[in-house]
């Protein structure tokens, strides 16, 4: 009867949670650029919420990450061209950056120069996470 849901305990499931931070730190990262480009478009606290509900879900989604690749032992393999290693690297800079920002949005006050350093941290922790995927993308798909 449920010979559909044998082996499942054998499939990774980093996966399902990764989305959700991927979709919603790219949300916060679409929404501080529209906030500076048309300031009625994106409030901040809709901002606040997108990047504190994704950095939520990354404790998860990098728990499962290390699970799904048998702990951290790629790390000591010294194989550097191999994308696992990048796609950590990357991901979990990702991680730091979106964090760092979420941290400094709270505290800052609105200047010329804070544009520029809010801009700046959300689009290098997108473009960390667009690296991340293209790697994953790459052990996946090769």
């Amino acid at each position: 009867m449920f010979a559909i849901l044998d082996g499942i305990e054998t499939l990774p499931i980093h996966p399902v949670f990764v989305h959700f931070p991927i979709a919603l730190l790219t949300l916060t990262w679409a929404f501080v650029l529209a906030g500076y480009i048309r300031p009625a478009v994106a409030p901040d606290l809709l901002v606040g919420w997108f990047e504190w509900i994704g950095i939520a879900f990354l404790p998860f989604t990098i728990v499962t990450g290390i699970v799904d690749a048998d702990g951290l032992g790629f790390l000591t393999e010294r194989i550097w061209s191999q994308p696992l290693i990048w796609h950590f690297l990357a991901a979990l800079s990702a991680s730091i950056v979106f964090t760092g920002h979420a941290v400094w949005r709270r505290k800052r006050t609105v200047s010329r120069r804070t544009v520029w350093i809010d801009t700046g941290l959300v689009t290098l922790g997108f473009w960390l996470l667009l690296v991340a995927g293209l790697l994953a993308g790459e052990m996946v798909y090769t």
